[in-house]
């Protein structure tokens, strides 16, 4: 028996409609960020879980293309940097399905930076964070959540 060739779907049933399809990407737009400032806010908890010190979550989208979200905080040391940066890709792995694109300085520990696309997470060093004077450079960005400096 021979497959039959021809469709029983008409061409305009395959062409999508066009204003359907820009709704479609408008919302998945709006669940993207709301699941990019979720996974923001769970880096944000994972840096307090594991005792990290003022901790501030940026929305950073309006001033950047790298990222929507920065999430900065400071470490005591080089072994708490490379614990924080573990807990925060563990936690995001676990409660977002995200996992880091890169990281880097986690070796060195004075400051540590995980990648996650849309959300970027600096772990500094006290003397790394007021060398790059990180808080200074995105000063414009919106506060969404900080905790106490140290």
């Amino acid at each position: 028996m021979q497959a039959c060739l021809h469709s029983q779907t008409s061409p305009s049933a395959i062409v999508p409609d066009p204003q359907l399809t820009l709704e479609l990407v408008k919302d998945r737009l709006r669940r993207r960020a709301i699941d990019t400032l979720e996974a923001a806010r769970i880096a944000y908890q994972a840096c307090a879980s594991k005792k990290g010190t003022d901790i501030r979550l940026l929305e950073v989208s309006g001033l950047t293309i790298v990222a929507d979200y920065f999430v900065i905080c400071t470490a005591g040391s080089s072994t708490q940097a490379r614990a924080l940066a573990d807990e925060v890709s563990k936690e995001l792995k676990a409660k977002a399905g995200k996992s880091p694109i890169g990281t880097e300085g986690r070796d060195e520990g004075w400051w540590v930076l995980v990648d996650f696309g849309d959300l970027i997470v600096h772990i500094f060093q006290q003397d790394a964070r007021q060398y790059y004077a990180i808080d200074q450079t995105w000063a414009d960005a919106e506060v969404v959540e900080e905790s106490e400096a140290a």
